[in-house]
């Protein structure tokens, strides 16, 4: 509430939050790196894996900041905000598990794309108070699933766990640090995940600084 009240746009401060979470969680990754750069001069240190790997501690920090920031501009509650960062951090941190005992059926599977679809929809009328904008991606997500399911049902099977994996933090971690390579779409996919869920908390506090 104060820094809606002081001369600043909405993006300065949420900006200002967000590079000050990044500098939280860049001196303790530097700090973690440098144990390597220590180690190196006692024995045989493969640096470049260690790079990749710290790079992706770093870059999936990020990207978890971002989602944070998002539900805590949902409320002005900080309890409310701090129980809803938590739960959505151990969701993300538990998804893989999670996907895996989710139905693998095609009725399954629709049931949970609808229910995924009408979440989604209920956010975007959050962030842009238009029901007709609402309305219209759930209807025509909707209608595509119903499709699926009616003509190509078999494409549903088991797809919940493959979009969802696909979709996970977490998993995207495990695959950049198993690898001693840069993994490219990993990096994208942070920073795209961080990007959205920034831009998702200028709008949610937009909406909410016009009322």
């Amino acid at each position: 509430m104060l820094l809606r009240s002081l001369p600043l746009r909405t993006v300065d401060y949420i900006l200002g939050k967000y590079f000050a979470l990044i500098t939280m969680i860049l001196i303790p990754t530097v700090i973690i790196f440098s144990y390597t750069l220590i180690l190196s001069f006692y024995g045989r240190v493969n640096l470049i894996a260690a790079a990749s790997g710290t790079l992706a501690l770093f870059l999936c920090g990020c990207a978890l900041a971002a989602i944070g920031l998002f539900i805590s501009s949902l409320t002005e509650n900080t309890v409310i905000s701090a129980v809803l960062c938590f739960g959505a951090m151990l969701l993300v941190y538990f998804m893989p598990t999670l996907t895996t005992l989710l139905p693998k059926t095609s009725l399954g599977a629709l049931i949970i794309f609808t229910v995924t679809v009408l979440i989604i929809g209920l956010v975007v009328y959050r962030l842009s108070s238009s029901q007709v904008c609402a309305f219209a991606f759930v209807l025509i997500a909707e209608t595509v699933l119903l499709a699926v399911y009616a003509f190509i049902p078999e494409h549903l099977e088991g797809s919940v766990t493959k979009v969802f994996s696909s979709l996970s933090v977490t998993e995207r971690f495990e695959l950049f640090t198993s690898s001693a390579i840069l993994d490219l779409s990993s990096i994208l996919y942070f920073i795209t995940v961080a990007f959205i869920f920034v831009f998702f908390a200028h709008q949610s506090a937009e909406k909410s600084r016009l009322g």
